[in-house]
């Protein structure tokens, strides 16, 4: 339900910008606007599904993050921590 929300609301968006490039008004795009306008109240209506999205989301970055630690940058060298000399 959420996903079709966004989806529904970006549409809008896109069209609005649309309708504003064709009509030849150089006034700054309104999503910043409508975004705080809007964002606030969907976040309140999906919040319990919108932070299980992003827990798992955030469980995810660090799964691949620790495989990459241990494939990948673990195996970097460290640098040679000598100074080296001014001439």
């Amino acid at each position: 339900m959420m996903n079709k929300v966004m989806f529904i609301y970006l549409a809008c968006v896109k069209i609005y910008e649309k309708k504003k490039k064709n009509s030849g008004c150089d006034s700054p795009s309104p999503r910043g606007f409508v975004c705080s306008q809007t964002l606030p109240i969907l976040y309140e209506k999906y919040e319990d599904q919108i932070d299980n999205f992003l827990y798992n989301l955030l469980g995810q970055f660090q799964n691949h993050y620790s495989k990459l630690d241990v494939s990948v940058l673990s195996k970097l060298s460290k640098g040679n921590p000598r100074s080296k000399k001014n001439d």
